[in-house]
C-alpha cells in the first residue's frame, strides 16, 4: 500500500507546518494574559479568553484551557517570536474575592509544537526545563523559566502528527478501514448475523446501512434533519447485540452527547466510555469501576426473543415488494390486486398469464376497436392474429369447407375428440405404419407370439454359449455322439487311456465331467435349431434384419390405439383425414374455443364481419395476447376479469399472500410501531444479558481449578487474574491513575473490551489516550464528518476493520484552527466521498412545514427530500421582519439587534426551544447587550438548560430548534451603500453555511433584516446569490396548505419504498396529528 504511505507523508508535511499567529508558536499578548500566581483579577480580557474556551469545549468536547510553563526564544523568519516551552490544562473557578483561580487538571507535556521543532533533531524526550538545559541540542541563553501565560493553548488537537508519523514508517500494515477509503478493496469477514432488529424506529433508507455494512464500508449523507444520530444509534446497537466493538469519532461535542443520551435512553450506559478532556485517567477508571459493579451484580436473566411481529411483516411486505417488482408494478398496485373481493367465479375465469403491464394497456387497448364483436376477438389466438387478416381468412374458408361436411362435428368437443382421430389417422400414413402396420394386424398375435420366442430363445443361447467356452474344438452334433458312445464303452485300461486322449482333443478342461458337458453341448444345438425356425417365421413376413425391425414393432403395438389401427385398416379414405387434420390444427393453434362453441358457426361469424375485422385489425393485432380471452364490451367487467384472473394467478405462484388486505396490512403496522418501545427495551435487555454473560464467562475462568484447564486456558486465566489485580488496585485508588493507553496495553484488556465495548470522542482525545494499534475496533464510525479534517481522523481509522463515515457534503466544511490548513487540506467526507458506496437519507423529519426546508430541499438536494407536515403546523412558517432604518456600522446593526432582542422577550417564557442566531459574533453580543437584564438571566438560564440556544452563524451546525430567530445584521452603511460582505458567507463554500443555518427550525424561522430582496445587485460570489434565493423564497405568498386531518394508508404505502418507510411514516403522520384510513 504504497500509495497510501506516499500520500501520508504528504499530508504530515502539510499538518506539520504550524502558522506563526498560533499560540503554541508564539505567545500573542492579546490571546493570552501572564500570570504569576494562582488567581487572576476577573476582568474583561479574561473573560474573553474563557468565553472562547467554554465555546471550544461545547463544540469539540476538549478544553484548549491551559497554563504555560517557561518559554523559548528564537526567530521565525527573521522576526523574535517566545513559544510556550511546557503546558497543563487547567480549569477555572471563581474566589469569594471575586478573582479567577485556576487549579491545574492535567499532566505537564512539552509543546507539541517545540517537540517536532526539536525532535527533528533528536530523539530525545522532555519532562521539565531541568532535561531541557542539559540537552546538547538546545541553547540555554534562550530559555525562560521565569514565565507563565494562560490562554487557549489546547496542544492536544496535536496529537495526531505522531500518530501520522507512525504510520509512515515504510513496514508497516495499515487496517482494512483505512485501506478502503483509499478506495481499495479488502477481504473482511467483520458481519452482523443479527441485522433485524433496532433500538430505535428507522425508515428503509436508514435501514440500508446495516444491510450494507456486512459487505464493506458505507458513506452515509444525511442531510439536515433526516436522523443521522437514529442511524448511529441504532448501528451502534447492532453491534452491541453482534457482540462487535466501535470506536465513534467527531469533532462535535453536540454529536456525541447525542448518541450518548440515546445509549442511555435504552439503558446501555454501561457498555460505553466517552472520554472527557478533564481528569481523563480517573474518569475513565470511574466509569470502568461502576460497569464492573453494574455487570457483577446484575442477575443473569434469560435472552428473550423480540421483534418477532415486526420481522414477521417485513419479511411479508419484503415478499409483496419482489413480487410487485418481477410484475413489474407498484407496491400499492399489487396489494390494491390482492385486496379486491371477488367478482368473477374461479371457474368462469379463462386460463391466462395475465400480468400488471397488460392490465394498463386494457383501456388503451379498448378504446381503440368498436364494440359488439368481442364475442369473435376473445376466440383469437396469437398465431392466428400474427398470420395477418388475409391469410387468416383464408384458412378460415378452408376449414368451413372441411367441417361442413362433417355432420358429427357440431361442438369443439366433438371437433377435440375427431381431431385425436384425425391425428392417428394422420400419422398412420407416415412411417413406420406405411412399412410395418401390417404387423399390427389381429392386434400383432403372430408378431407378439414370434417375437418372445425370438427374444426368450436369444437369451437361453447367450448363457448356452458361456458354457461352451471350455471346448478347444468345439465337436458337431454326429461327433456328439460318436464321444458320447466311445465313453460309454471304455472298459480296459487300454480304451480307457484312447478315451482320455481322444477327450483332450476336444476340450480344454479335461477334468470336467464328459456326460455333462456333452448334455449341455446337445442342448444349446437344441435351441439354436429352434431359434433358426423362428427366424424363418418372421424372414417369411417380410422382416430383413431381425436386430433393427423387431424393436421397431414392438414399439409401435406398445404406442398404438389398435382399435384405431384396426377402423383405419377398414376404411379408404387417407385424403380425408389428412385435410381434416390440417383444418381441426389449425383452428386449435389460430383460436380459442370452449368445448360448447360450434366451430362451424364461430368460422361463419368471422367472415359475417370480415370487413370490420379488416378495418381494425391493426388496433386487433396491438391487443397484448394474456388479454384476448377476456375481451368484453363492458369495460369494467373487462377490467375486473383480468384483475381477478392476476389475483389468482399470484396467489397460485404465491400462497402466503392469499387473504393479505390493506386493513390487515394496516392493523399489523400499527401493532409493530405500538408494541415497539417494548421490544427494544427487550433488545437493550438481551444486549446487556450478552455482555453480562461474556464477563461472567471470564469470571467463572478466573475461579476455576487451572489442573482441569487446557493449556490456552491456563494462559488466558492468568491473563485475568493478573488483569483483574490491576483494575481492582485502581479502582482503590483516588488520584495518580494509571494512563488509559498503558491499562489498554496490559493484562486488563480482556476485561476492558467486555466492559466497554464502545468509545467515543473528539479524535484529537482519542489520539492521546489509545494505543496506536491496528484494527483495535471492530468498527469506527465518524459522524459530522464534513467538519472532521483528514489528518485528524487517520489514526481513528487505523484502529477499524470496518467504517462508517456520516455527514454531508452540503454543509459546513472543517472549522480547523488555521484558515492557511482549511484551504490545504479536505475533510475526511471529501476524501471517502468518491472511494465509498454512498447511502442517501432522504426523510426530513425535523420541520413541521415543508417551507421550512424548502430552501435547502431546492438549492442543495435537488427537491429529493421528503417532508411531512404537521396537521397543526404554522402556516406562515418564515417571517421576514424587516427593519428599515437598520444602519450597519463598526460590523454592527442596533436597531435590528433591538428587534431581535424585542423578539426574544416576547418568546421567552414560551416552552418553544429557542435559536439565535446571527451572522457574525459581534452582532450575536449586540443582541445580549440590548436585552433586558431580566431578560438575560432568564434566556441563559434557558441555554444552560439547553431549551435555547445563542450562536454565531459558524456554530450552529447540529443544533435545532422550534423557533429560530436570524439577526442578517449586514445592511447600509451611513453612507448609504449596501456593500454585500456577508463575512463567512462571501467565503469558498459560504453558501453551505445557509443551508445549515436556514434548516435548523421545526416550526418557524423570525428572519431580521435591514435590507430586502429589491437591495442586492447582480453578484457572482455563490455565497450572495444563495441568500439572494433565500430572500425570494421569503418575498413569495405563502400559499395557504389546505388541512386535511385524514389520510389515506394508501397514500403511506404509495410513498414508502420498504416495510421500515410504512412503519416511519404511518408512526410520523400519526403523531403529527392525522387520522389514517384504510
Amino acid at each position: 500500500m504504497e500509495d497510501i504511505r506516499l500520500h501520508l507523508v504528504d499530508l504530515l508535511s502539510e499538518v506539520t507546518v504550524f502558522p506563526s499567529k498560533d499560540l503554541l508558536v508564539s505567545i500573542l499578548s492579546n490571546k493570552c494574559i501572564e500570570i504569576q500566581d494562582e488567581e487572576l483579577p476577573n476582568n474583561e480580557a479574561l473573560q474573553s479568553i474563557l468565553r472562547a474556551s467554554r465555546e471550544i469545549e461545547r463544540k469539540t468536547g476538549v478544553s484548549p484551557l491551559c497554563i504555560s510553563q517557561g518559554t523559548y526564544k528564537h526567530e521565525i523568519k527573521g522576526k523574535d517570536v517566545e513559544t510556550p516551552i511546557f503546558l497543563r490544562n487547567v480549569e477555572p473557578y471563581l474566589t469569594q474575592s471575586g478573582s479567577i483561580r485556576f487549579d491545574r487538571v492535567g499532566e505537564l507535556e512539552l509543546n507539541p509544537y517545540l517537540k517536532n521543532l526539536l525532535l527533528e533533531k533528536s530523539s530525545d524526550t522532555f519532562k521539565n526545563i531541568e532535561e531541557l538545559e542539559l540537552s546538547s541540542r538546545i541553547d540555554k541563553e534562550k530559555l525562560d523559566n521565569s514565565k507563565s501565560y494562560i490562554g487557549n493553548f489546547d496542544p492536544r488537537r496535536f496529537a495526531f502528527i505522531r500518530e501520522i508519523k507512525s504510520l509512515t514508517q515504510e513496514d508497516i500494515n495499515y487496517s482494512s478501514a483505512l485501506v478502503e477509503i483509499y478506495g481499495n478493496e479488502v477481504e473482511n469477514n467483520i458481519k452482523f448475523q443479527d441485522k433485524d432488529k433496532d433500538l430505535f424506529p428507522i425508515d428503509s433508507a436508514q435501514s440500508m446501512v446495516t444491510q450494507t455494512i456486512n459487505e464493506q464500508s458505507i458513506l452515509v449523507q444525511g442531510p439536515p434533519g433526516t436522523g443521522k444520530s437514529q442511524v448511529l444509534s441504532n448501528f451502534l446497537g447492532h453491534t452491541l447485540n453482534n457482540k462487535k466493538t466501535a470506536l465513534v469519532v467527531s469533532e462535535k461535542q453536540s454529536a456525541i452527547d447525542i448518541l450518548c443520551a440515546q445509549l442511555d435512553a435504552k439503558r446501555l450506559m454501561s457498555l460505553y466510555f466517552k472520554l472527557p478532556s478533564k481528569n481523563t485517567n480517573r474518569a475513565f477508571i470511574d466509569s470502568l469501576k461502576k460497569s464492573w459493579d453494574t455487570i457483577d451484580n446484575s442477575k443473569i436473566s434469560y435472552h428473550k426473543p423480540c421483534f418477532k411481529d415486526l420481522i414477521k411483516n417485513r419479511k411479508k411486505f419484503n415478499l409483496i415488494a419482489k413480487v410487485a417488482q418481477e410484475e413489474n408494478c407498484s407496491t400499492l398496485n399489487l396489494i390494491e390486486t390482492i385486496d379486491l373481493p371477488a367478482s368473477v367465479k374461479l371457474e368462469n375465469l379463462p386460463q391466462s398469464n395475465v400480468r400488471f403491464a397488460d392490465l394498463n394497456a386494457v383501456k388503451a387497448a379498448w378504446e381503440a376497436i368498436p364494440t359488439g364483436n368481442a364475442h369473435i376477438i376473445r376466440h383469437f389466438r396469437k398465431p392466428g392474429i400474427d398470420l395477418g387478416f388475409k391469410l387468416l381468412k383464408k384458412e378460415v374458408l378452408k376449414s368451413i369447407s372441411v367441417l361442413s361436411n362433417l355432420s358429427q362435428i357440431k361442438t369443439w368437443y366433438d371437433a377435440k375428440k375427431y381431431l385425436e382421430k384425425s391425428l392417428s389417422y394422420h400419422s398412420f400414413n407416415s412411417e413406420p405404419y406405411t412399412s410395418y402396420g401390417k404387423h399390427l394386424n389381429n392386434k400383432g398375435s403372430f408378431f407378439l407370439k414370434n417375437y418372445n420366442e425370438y427374444e426368450k430363445l436369444k437369451g437361453k443361447l447367450n448363457i448356452l454359449k458361456e458354457q461352451q467356452l471350455h471346448w478347444k474344438n468345439p465337436p458337431t452334433y454326429d461327433e456328439l455322439t460318436i464321444l458320447e458312445k466311445d465313453f460309454n464303452q471304455r472298459k480296459g485300461v487300454f480304451t480307457l487311456i484312447l478315451w482320455r486322449s481322444k477327450w483332450r482333443k476336444y476340450t480344454r478342461a479335461p477334468q470336467l465331467n464328459p456326460v455333462e458337458q456333452i448334455k449341455k453341448r446337445k442342448a444349446y444345438f437344441k435351441a439354436l435349431n429352434k431359434l433358426n425356425k423362428v427366424q424363418e417365421k418372421l424372414y417369411s413376413v417380410g422382416f430383413n434384419d431381425l436386430e433393427i425391425e423387431l424393436p421397431i414393432v414392438s414399439k409401435l403395438l406398445k404406442s398404438t390405439n389398435l382399435t384405431s389401427w384396426s377402423e383405419f385398416q377398414k376404411e379408404n379414405t387417407a385424403t380425408k383425414h389428412r385435410d381434416i387434420y390440417y383444418c381441426l390444427s389449425g383452428l386449435k393453434r389460430y383460436f380459442k374455443l370452449a368445448d360448447e362453441d360450434e366451430p362451424l358457426k364461430f368460422l361463419e361469424s368471422f367472415i359475417h364481419i370480415e370487413d370490420f375485422l379488416f378495418e381494425y385489425w391493426s388496433s386487433i393485432e396491438e391487443i397484448p395476447p394474456s388479454l384476448l380471452p377476456f375481451w368484453n364490451d363492458d369495460l369494467s367487467y373487462f377490467i375486473s376479469t383480468i384483475k381477478e384472473a392476476l389475483k389468482r394467478r399470484i396467489f397460485l405462484e404465491h400462497p402466503s399472500l392469499d387473504g393479505y388486505t390493506k386493513k390487515k396490512m394496516f392493523s399489523e403496522t400499527n401493532l409493530v410501531n405500538n408494541k415497539f418501545d417494548s421490544e427494544a427495551l427487550q433488545l437493550s435487555k438481551n444486549i446487556l444479558h450478552t455482555w453480562s454473560t461474556e464477563f461472567k464467562r471470564l469470571e467463572t475462568l478466573t475461579r476455576k481449578d487451572p489442573r482441569k484447564l487446557s493449556a490456552e486456558e491456563k494462559a488466558l486465566r492468568k491473563k485475568l487474574k493478573r488483569g483483574k489485580s490491576i483494575l481492582t488496585r485502581e479502582f482503590a485508588k483516588k488520584r495518580s491513575h494509571k494512563p488509559i493507553r498503558e491499562l489498554l496495553s496490559s493484562e486488563a484488556r480482556p476485561w476492558i473490551d467486555v466492559l466497554k465495548p464502545i468509545w467515543l470522542g473528539n479524535p484529537s482525545l482519542l489520539a492521546d489516550h489509545l494505543p496506536m494499534e491496528k484494527e483495535m475496533f471492530d468498527f469506527v464510525v465518524s459522524d459530522e464528518s464534513s467538519q472532521l479534517l483528514l489528518s485528524h481522523s487517520i489514526g481513528a481509522f487505523q484502529r477499524g476493520k470496518k467504517s462508517i463515515i456520516c455527514g454531508d457534503p452540503q454543509q459546513m466544511v472543517p472549522s480547523s484552527y488555521f484558515k492557511k490548513k482549511q484551504t490545504i487540506e479536505m475533510s475526511l467526507l471529501q476524501h471517502a466521498f468518491y472511494h465509498l458506496p454512498k447511502i442517501f437519507l432522504s426523510n426530513h423529519y425535523r420541520s413541521k412545514h415543508p417551507r421550512l426546508i424548502a430552501f435547502s430541499n431546492a438549492n442543495f438536494y435537488e427537491n429529493r427530500l421528503k417532508s411531512f407536515q404537521d396537521v397543526n403546523a404554522i402556516e406562515d412558517s418564515i417571517e421576514h421582519h424587516f427593519v428599515p432604518d437598520g444602519i450597519f456600522h463598526e460590523r454592527q446593526n442596533k436597531k435590528e439587534a433591538e428587534a431581535v432582542a424585542q423578539k426574544i422577550e416576547n418568546e421567552i417564557d414560551t416552552k418553544s426551544k429557542i435559536g439565535i442566531v446571527a451572522f457574525s459574533e459581534v452582532q450575536l453580543q449586540l443582541i445580549h447587550e440590548c436585552l433586558k437584564s431580566e431578560i438575560r438571566v432568564k434566556l441563559n438560564k434557558r441555554i444552560e438548560e439547553k431549551s435555547a440556544f445563542s450562536h454565531s452563524l459558524e456554530n450552529v451546525q447540529g443544533d435545532e430548534c422550534d423557533l429560530l430567530l436570524i439577526s442578517m445584521g449586514y445592511g447600509f452603511n451611513k453612507d448609504g451603500n449596501f456593500e454585500m460582505r456577508f463575512g463567512p458567507i462571501n467565503i469558498h463554500g459560504g453558501h453551505h453555511r445557509l443551508n445549515v443555518l436556514f434548516s435548523r427550525a421545526r416550526q418557524k424561522i423570525h428572519y431580521f433584516s435591514s435590507v430586502e430582496l429589491g437591495d442586492f445587485t447582480k453578484s457572482n460570489n455563490e455565497g450572495v446569490q444563495h441568500l439572494v434565493k433565500w430572500f425570494e423564497l421569503m418575498s413569495q405568498t405563502n400559499k395557504p396548505m389546505p388541512h386535511h386531518k385524514y389520510l389515506k394508508f394508501e397514500e403511506i404505502i404509495r410513498m414508502s419504498d420498504g416495510f421500515d418507510d410504512l412503519l416511519s411514516y404511518t408512526r410520523v403522520y400519526q403523531d403529527r396529528g392525522y387520522a389514517i384510513e384504510i
